[in-house]
């Protein structure tokens, strides 16, 4: 279900179990360990996905699975 916000960007709500969890946690894990912008020698370059990933990961920690 999709709720425009304030700010014209789109937030989706969802029921997650923690299995679900766990699996999006490990994905983002590998998602950052395999960043091909830090792998071509960019290792201090700033990443918008890598940010993005850490973001995400950060929320996602918070709700249980660690």
């Amino acid at each position: 279900m999709t709720n425009p916000s304030a700010s014209g960007s789109d937030n989706i709500q969802l029921s997650l179990k923690s299995d679900d969890i766990r699996l999006l946690l490990q994905s983002l894990d590998h998602c950052l360990a395999t960043c091909t912008k830090k792998a071509a020698g960019a290792k201090d370059a700033p990443c918008e996905d890598c940010d993005r990933a850490r973001n995400l990961r950060q929320r996602l920690s918070k709700l249980g699975s660690p």
